[in-house]
């Protein structure tokens, strides 16, 4: 397929081909909604999904929500829809389009100071060094990405307040290698998921930022990132800081891998308290968030190992037999159209990770070493790569593959090598955090907090954001409930923590913040 066929199938209205797709179509207020997805809006080519803030055109939209490839989607438009898509010669085939750009940057100005908080030093510096400015037509945030030599290869575009239609995306002839950057002299690289994270968190972390180098993926793919630290060979430190989402965490967890091929690169995940770095400058400015997932799953692995180390504190060995009838009350029912039974098989789980860890541990002693059950829970720590432990595949197909493995060397060899036993354990464990990650994610995904773990509601947001302040009215929403001891333990590490960020990090994980109620004095009446 070339440039030309890609800019073509872009050209098709949305709505014609949701309804060339045989999807429904729902009118709310002025704007036309997908009836599968109600958060999708579209107006001519374009879409945008306001629940995931993320939109662009007809190619992506059918390899976001179809899972077609690109050639597919584009094989699909311009052979089904040829009658409707514009065939037009006004973009040489090979040309990035360039936004025309405004004689000022009011709008731009505004709308990131005023709406996303980011700080006006840092909007001037940005605008001054030629990689942001204003769409002369549409008042858009334009971003722009350059190669080492200063050539624009990319351009990504962001709509303000002043803009018809909430967008964002990479306009045509975009060059993936050279997305939105910020070169630096230092050997620190911080890589984001978009442009507005990147300037949210420079806004929160001010102090020597233009020394250091800063890259928006401007989406999910890594390309640009390899592209450069091959461009920058004295990078050596690299900090992922992407959403704080599933997307951002599966994301992270795959450049993770890519980038430990690559020996010389130190590693380290920064993740917003929130879903991203945006929504921790709201939360500062005191409007509502978007919460971020990664804490309210680790608590609630640690919770769900907690409860295997008790249920399985006194059982026997178990034997493979036994580990693969547990599975199957899983796998049969896993994917069951009555919710309670896909319930119970996801239930089910913590018993299968309760057996692998006993298997395990009976291997273990083979080696002639001990672990407890406890100890053994202590090895399946929750890390920056935890979306890789959780089984997402409709075929469950992580599982099978692990099992696949265990029962090959259980079943297979009369005789177990040590080489085999570690085989055999590494496996199990595996399995284990498979089993344990997948039924967490599964009951957060389906809106069950695991173990119904609520929080005190405080009224944080919009209240004077003093430290002092906020640790009172925290403190006063834990006592509230009878929950001094959280009270005093969330003192203590506010006072010993090094950050204002991190002192709010800490007290979201003891209360629920809302907003202020002006109409609430405090007074209880009789």
């Amino acid at each position: 397929m070339s440039i030309r066929d890609k800019y073509t199938a872009n050209t098709i209205p949305i709505k014609t081909l949701l309804e060339k797709l045989g999807e429904s179509l729902k009118q709310v207020g002025k704007t036309t909604r997908w009836q599968r997805h109600l958060s999708v809006s579209m107006k001519d080519n374009l879409w945008y999904q306001h629940s995931q803030k993320r939109g662009g055109l007809p190619i992506d939209f059918l390899i976001i929500f179809f899972n077609y490839s690109e050639y597919e989607a584009i094989d699909f438009i311009l052979n089904n829809l040829d009658d409707a898509v514009t065939q037009t010669s006004e973009l040489p085939p090979d040309s990035l389009y360039r936004p025309p750009q405004n004689y000022n940057h009011h709008a731009v100005s505004i709308y990131l100071k005023h709406f996303r908080f980011i700080d006006e030093n840092v909007i001037n510096d940005i605008i001054n060094q030629g990689v942001l400015y204003e769409e002369h037509n549409y008042k858009n945030c334009i971003f722009v990405g350059q190669s080492p030599g200063g050539s624009i290869k990319h351009i990504h575009r962001h709509s303000t307040h002043l803009s018809n239609e909430l967008y964002k995306g990479n306009t045509l002839g975009s060059d993936s290698r050279y997305s939105f950057n910020i070169p630096g002299t230092s050997e620190s690289l911080y890589v984001f998921e978009a442009p507005i994270d990147l300037l949210s968190f420079i806004t929160l972390n001010p102090e020597h930022w233009k020394e250091h180098s800063y890259l928006a993926l401007c989406g999910l793919s890594s390309q640009s990132l390899h592209q450069y630290l091959s461009d920058h060979e004295h990078i050596v430190k690299v900090y992922l800081c992407l959403d704080n989402d599933i997307h951002g965490l599966k994301a992270t967890a795959s450049i993770i891998e890519e980038l430990q091929l690559h020996t010389h690169y130190e590693m380290q995940c920064i993740r917003p308290r929130f879903k991203d770095f945006n929504e921790d400058l709201k939360f500062i400015h005191g409007h509502p968030v978007i919460d971020g997932i990664y804490d309210t799953l680790k608590k609630s692995i640690n919770i769900a190992t907690k409860f295997i180390a008790e249920a399985c504190s006194s059982s026997k060995d178990k034997s493979l037999k036994d580990l693969m009838n547990q599975f199957s009350s899983f796998y049969y029912t896993y994917n069951s159209p009555i919710l309670k039974k896909q319930e119970q098989a996801y239930q089910s789980l913590l018993d299968c990770a309760g057996y692998a860890l006993l298997l395990a541990r009976q291997q273990y002693r083979h080696l002639e070493l001990s672990y407890s059950l406890g100890e053994l829970l202590e090895l399946i720590q929750v890390n920056d790569t935890v979306m890789h432990h959780i089984d997402t595949n409709a075929d469950v197909s992580q599982f099978t593959k692990e099992l696949n493995i265990i029962k090959n060397i259980f079943l297979t060899k009369t005789f177990h090598t040590v080489d085999d036993k570690h085989q055999l354990i590494q496996s199990l464990m595996s399995l284990a955090k498979l089993c344990i990650y997948t039924h967490v994610f599964y009951f957060y995904q389906k809106g069950t907090h695991y173990m119904n773990q609520n929080k005190p509601k405080a009224q944080i947001i919009g209240a004077d954001g003093n430290i002092f302040n906020l640790i009172g009215i925290a403190s006063k929403a834990l006592k509230k409930e009878g929950l001094h001891e959280q009270a005093q333990e969330m003192t203590t590490r506010i006072y010993a923590s090094q950050s204002y960020e991190e002192a709010l990090s800490i007290i979201t994980e003891y209360v629920e913040p809302i907003a202020v109620d002006h109409n609430y004095d405090g007074m209880d009446f009789q």
